[in-house]
This record gives structure tokens, C-alpha cells and sequence, in this order.
């Protein structure tokens, strides 16, 4: 019993290939069990990859929602009704 244990390299996968993947199962019409079994993929890992996409998808418009924005502010009038309640207590 020479033989040496496996060791599993993990390769990372790049943009391009998560991509392709995520489209991959869009395109196949399977169910993420069927779609990870084929490909020898983690239900996990293609959950994450499908979220990630969800979020990149939604992130223009909740990018700019958190955003500060100059805004310019008017003198406010007062209404006359307060004009004549501060004349009563200044007037004495």
C-alpha cells in the first residue's frame, strides 16, 4: 500500500467561465439539481454564481440610489399667522 492520497487542486474559475456557466444553465431548461449533476458542480456554487448575477443586475440603479446629491435651499416664508403671533410678544 504505497499509494499516495489524491490531492484535489482547486481551480479558480475566471469571470468568463462563471458567466458562460450561469448562461449555460439558463439556456439548458433543467433544474439546478439536474444542471449541477451533469456538470459535476456544487448546488451551492452555482446558487452563489446565480446571485451574484442577480446583484450585478440590480446594482446600477441601487448604486446610484445611495449616492449624495448638492441640493439647494430656499428661504422658507412664514405664514402670516405666525407673523402676527410673534408681533403680539415682541410688540410690548
Amino acid at each position: 500500500m504505497s499509494a499516495e492520497p489524491k490531492v484535489s487542486s482547486y481551480k479558480r474559475r475566471t469571470r468568463t467561465e462563471v458567466q458562460e456557466l450561469v448562461a449555460a444553465f439558463i439556456s439548458s431548461g433543467m433544474r439546478r439539481s439536474e444542471f449541477c449533476r451533469s456538470r459535476r458542480l456544487s448546488f451551492g456554487t452555482l446558487n452563489r454564481h446565480l446571485k451574484e448575477q442577480r446583484l450585478q443586475r440590480k446594482s446600477p440603479s441601487a448604486s446610484s440610489a445611495g449616492r449624495l446629491v448638492p441640493v439647494e435651499l430656499a428661504a422658507r416664508k412664514l405664514p402670516t399667522q405666525f407673523h402676527n403671533f410673534l408681533r403680539l410678544f415682541t410688540a410690548v
